[in-house]
């Protein structure tokens, strides 16, 4: 899980790229380099991070951007990002969703050798009045400290050779196998709190309160009812019908079983309904538009605005 400040990113190269139905954009058979990011950073950052990790020129980057279908399932989109503005996005997008790692799959500059190149070594010209760039600044250093633990196991782990005898053969037939039709698996990223449905229900679990209350609003804003917070704290919140007439009571709280907020008890159906809240719903907020719309135009920048 990201920090405050610092990102884990997982870097994809050298593989293969393609789109499923169930799942949209996947990447697979590829070269993988984690480190951490600040989370300052902007685009130029970014890709020379990328380029000191792999010790490659980059031309483009891609990240594996996760969506909530209307089935309340997730699904990847391919968002390619060139500018400062798309990095924010990418941070805040990894922020909602949580994810462990921020995916990103890149297509490294194709270098063409000149055919007149001499072999001989030439010295670099050196300018007097140019300045050593030798400072460091004080959020670099707990980067690279970061990446060492991040990339410790990977990276410094010995390698003991395997002795001949105790090498694996694999049967005739795992060498033969034909993937090129084969489909991956829905279940390849399975999402604990996603739900089978739209009603709330006892038991639904969120990855954070944020999301549990987005869920509860889209909810009554779907059966035009309205509600008000009685109690709400860091591990608890109690939600009551604005009716006083009404019965309706719902209690969710933090369970660190699971690690997950979870809906505990709902005490009965509303028993009010105001058809007036179709359109004008007090809790129609500006952040519960946002959050509808943006990853929708990250995702399909064409997409044109209506007003009515």
């Amino acid at each position: 899980m990201a920090s405050a400040s610092q990102y884990k990113v997982r870097v994809h190269m050298n593989g293969e790229t393609y789109h499923c139905d169930t799942n949209g954009f996947l990447f697979r058979n590829t070269n993988s380099t984690r480190f951490s990011l600040n989370r300052k950073a902007d685009f130029s950052y970014l890709k020379k991070k990328i380029e000191s990790k792999i010790r490659e020129p980059v031309s483009q980057i891609f990240y594996q951007q996760p969506l909530v279908e209307p089935n309340n399932s997730v699904k990847f989109y391919q968002s390619q990002i060139q500018t400062d503005i798309e990095v924010q996005n990418m941070f805040l997008t990894h922020e909602y969703y949580g994810y462990d790692y921020l995916e990103l799959y890149i297509v490294v500059e194709q270098i063409v050798p000149s055919q007149n190149m001499q072999s001989q070594v030439i010295d670099p010209v050196v300018d007097d009045e140019q300045q050593p760039e030798d400072v460091v600044d004080e959020e670099t250093e707990i980067e690279d400290v970061v990446d060492e633990l991040v990339n410790r196991d990977s990276e410094d782990e010995e390698q003991v050779p395997v002795p001949d005898t105790h090498a694996y053969s694999p049967p005739a037939h795992f060498t033969t196998l034909n993937l090129g039709e084969d489909e991956p698996s829905s279940d390849m990223f399975y999402n604990q709190y996603t739900r089978s449905d739209e009603e709330l229900k006892e038991g639904d679990t969120f990855r954070s309160k944020d999301d549990c209350m987005l869920a509860i609003q889209n909810w009554h804003l779907a059966k035009c009812v309205d509600f008000k917070v009685d109690c709400s704290n860091p591990e608890r919140v109690t939600i009551l019908c604005r009716n006083p007439e009404c019965g309706y009571m719902l209690k969710a709280s933090f369970r660190k079983k699971f690690n997950a907020w979870v809906i505990r008890s709902i005490s009965q159906g509303h028993t009010c309904v105001n058809t007036n809240m179709a359109q004008d719903h007090r809790k129609l907020s500006h952040y519960m538009i946002c959050h509808t719309i943006i990853p929708l135009v990250e995702a399909d920048p064409s997409l044109k605005a209506r007003f009515y």
